[in-house]
């Protein structure tokens, strides 16, 4: 196996190279959670780049794009078949907003992590997000924005859902760059963050400990409609 490290290869946008040594690392077994690090590596590591003026918008496209290509090899071996999943979530990029390479990137780390994830893509309405969480009752809806000027349709989101038939009890959560909790606060919200590990680690940690409660009190299934393939998305990028 090559000693460059598969992030160094993403963030100079190696791609060929980058495939190569992405399927030696699977079929080498390289832990999940270690793969998955040095993609997101790459990808902060380019995107820093670009924060510095030193490399377009093209090549952050051309990385995410790259990166969905890596974890799909990785996809066929862990996905999770359906009766081992831990959790539903509901996910897409609230309307007007049409960026969702940060959102796919979780998307595929959900999988990974056992989670069923019904993706509604881009630009979704609060009409959407609100029918999808009464269609699929998940146990989060998670929504993802890079511009400041959406907060208004999150709220307006968060407002809606108490009046729906969406779970009393289903976790919220905010994300992508505009996602600042040190300047941004939504009554209702469970998590609002930027950052990629955080995101990961609190989804996660959400739905296991609203899995736990509601074992606890006896509740078996969420009573939503089950997902087809074609609801959660085939992984294809939306630019």
């Amino acid at each position: 196996m090559s000693t460059t490290k598969l992030s160094e290869l993403i963030s100079t946008l190696d791609v060929i190279e980058a495939l190569e040594l992405g399927a030696s690392m699977v079929a080498a077994n390289v832990p999940v959670e270690e793969y998955q690090q040095e993609i997101m590596e790459g990808l902060q590591a380019i995107g820093t780049m670009y924060e510095h003026g030193e490399c377009y918008i093209a090549d952050l496209m051309v990385s995410g794009m790259l990166a969905r290509e890596l974890f799909a090899l990785k996809k066929n071996d862990d996905l999770p078949d359906i009766g081992t999943v831990i959790g539903r979530v509901v996910i897409g990029t609230i309307c007007e907003d049409i960026h969702d390479i940060g959102k796919n990137l979780v998307a595929d780390a959900l999988r990974f992590r056992c989670v069923e994830v019904i993706d509604l893509g881009v630009d979704v309405s609060v009409d959407r997000f609100v029918e999808a969480a009464e269609r699929y009752q998940p146990d989060m809806l998670a929504v993802s924005t890079l511009i400041d000027g959406q907060f208004g349709h999150i709220r307006e989101l968060v407002d809606r859902l108490k009046a729906s038939k969406a779970p009393e009890d289903m976790c919220i959560v905010i994300g992508g760059a505009a996602a600042d909790p040190r300047f941004v606060s939504i009554p209702g919200v469970d998590c609002i963050t930027n950052n990629y590990q955080d995101a990961m680690s609190r989804i996660v940690e959400l739905i296991t400990e609203r899995g736990r409660r509601r074992a606890a009190s006896g509740f078996e299934g969420s009573g939503g409609e089950p997902y087809l393939l074609a609801d959660i998305g085939d992984g294809s990028m939306h630019l």
